[in-house]
């Protein structure tokens, strides 16, 4: 299971720093990169709670 966890984690991460690339190239209103802040910060939390459910396992 903390294998999966772990590549889940992985997977997540990438996506966060796929939105950060997309929030620094392209020419977004502020709007916009206000959503995409939203979404980036709702993932970190998600790598960070099942950082915290591995180390409980």
């Amino acid at each position: 299971m903390q294998d999966n966890i772990a590549k889940l984690q992985y997977d997540i991460t990438a996506i966060i720093d796929k939105i950060d690339d997309l929030a620094t190239t392209e020419h977004l209103d502020i709007h916009d990169m206000a959503d995409l802040q939203r979404y980036s910060d709702t993932l970190r939390n998600l790598t960070e709670s099942l950082y915290n459910l591995r180390e409980r396992r």
